[in-house]
């Protein structure tokens, strides 16, 4: 079991790499694309089966209003869990664009990054370059 940093740093992992291969298009967040089950129907179905789906949906959601309260992304909130018009700020791409060495000796960009490793399954390198965003990308806009 992961504790709620690794989680966090995973879920802000793929969140921004959707956000920065769709970029600028603004698109829809639900938990499904994060491997997080439609809740409700499985509440109808088996009402204990679903409570650690629950917990995942907050997890989802604390980890996107986060993202939204220090402008990283912009969202509009559709349900529990669910959000459309998402996409990066100008902070947000601002440090996704940036290219730390320490992320990528051929210099692709953290959101390069991001987007390659999602798409890989590669959590643990997702929770590195997550990392990296937090400590290089935000000295780089100024907030270290």
């Amino acid at each position: 079991m992961r504790n709620n940093i690794d989680k966090f740093d995973i879920l802000v992992g793929k969140i921004l790499a959707k956000l920065y291969e769709e970029f600028p298009i603004k698109c829809e967040l639900v938990p499904e694309n994060f491997g997080i089950k439609d809740t409700m129907v499985e509440f109808l179905e088996t009402p204990e089966g679903a409570m650690g789906d629950m917990r995942e949906l907050e997890f989802l959601e604390a980890t996107v209003t986060w993202l939204m309260e220090n402008e990283i992304i912009t969202a509009k909130k559709a349900g529990f869990g669910a959000y459309y018009d998402a996409r990066l700020t100008m902070k947000g791409l601002k440090i996704l664009k940036s290219t730390p060495k320490s992320i990528d000796s051929e210099r692709k960009s953290i959101g390069e990054s991001l987007k390659e490793l999602s798409k890989a399954g590669a959590n643990e390198s997702l929770k590195i370059a997550v990392n990296a965003l937090f400590s290089y990308g935000l000295s780089r806009i100024g907030l270290s």
